[in-house]
């Protein structure tokens, strides 16, 4: 039997892709701040940091990632547009829970000052935090 040979994504694919997301996630964040009549001075700055803008970018967020990356896309937009996508350990579809618990599993990195994003720079299968718990790799796509 055949073991399948897996090409990770590597840190500037991932960034990459990142990058592409927060932009997308701003822009989001924004219209529906203006559907729900938050009128900051700063867009972003203003929808994040009020009471309802919190919640409306966790959720927004959470919604955003979980449901691109258990689709057969297998990606957000940003992941789609850089040609990697996140799979399970036998490079599998993920479910929405484990893309869900993998979205929230993020805020630990957050709160470790970023190191748990950083780890891949030295994990032999590039993995982050958020990876390692759930079980995840970013994976080059096979297109």
């Amino acid at each position: 039997m055949n073991t399948p040979v897996f090409h990770y994504a590597n840190f500037k694919e991932r960034f990459a892709a990142c990058l592409l997301d927060t932009i997308i996630m701003w822009v989001l964040l924004a219209f529906l701040g203006n559907l729900l009549n938050e009128q900051p001075d700063h867009i972003f700055i203003g929808i994040v940091f009020s009471y309802k803008g919190t919640w409306l970018t966790v959720i927004a967020g959470w919604l955003y990632f979980a449901i691109q990356e258990s689709s057969v896309h297998q990606g957000t937009i940003g992941k789609r547009i850089f040609k990697i996508q996140v799979v399970d350990t036998d490079g599998k579809r993920i479910s929405f829970l484990k893309a869900s618990g993998r979205y929230f599993a993020k805020y630990i990195s957050y709160a470790l000052l970023l190191l748990g994003f950083f780890m891949m720079l030295w994990d032999k299968y590039s993995r982050t935090l958020h990876d390692r718990i759930c079980n995840t790799f970013v994976l080059k796509s096979k297109e």
